[in-house]
């Protein structure tokens, strides 16, 4: 019986351990690991990361911000720029994984 409380208890503590930005959840690897896929986006990003700053970009006048842990504008770079150097700068994991 105990080990049965044992095994509920750390079931729940992994499945929290993997905390994803808006619009991601946890992807569950066969070997355990887990990461965080975009809903939509289908990126694939370690859990836990600081959410990282909308890209802001001016597409034929109009003004649309990309969905998170998007950072490039299709043909240019994030018109917020600054925030995303200071982004990464203080969070050098931050990179999309292979899918």
């Amino acid at each position: 019986m105990l080990l049965l409380l044992v095994l509920v208890i750390w079931k729940i503590r992994s499945d929290d351990s993997c905390v994803c930005w808006d619009g991601y959840q946890v992807e569950k690897h066969d070997d355990g690991t887990q990461f965080c896929r975009g809903v939509n986006s289908r990126k694939l990003f370690h859990c836990n990361l600081e959410t990282p700053p909308s890209c802001r970009c001016t597409i034929r006048n109009v003004v649309v911000e990309l969905d998170v842990g998007t950072n490039s504008c299709f043909f240019a770079e994030c018109e917020n720029k600054e925030e995303w150097i200071l982004y990464q700068m203080k969070n050098p994991e931050f990179h999309e994984l292979e899918k």
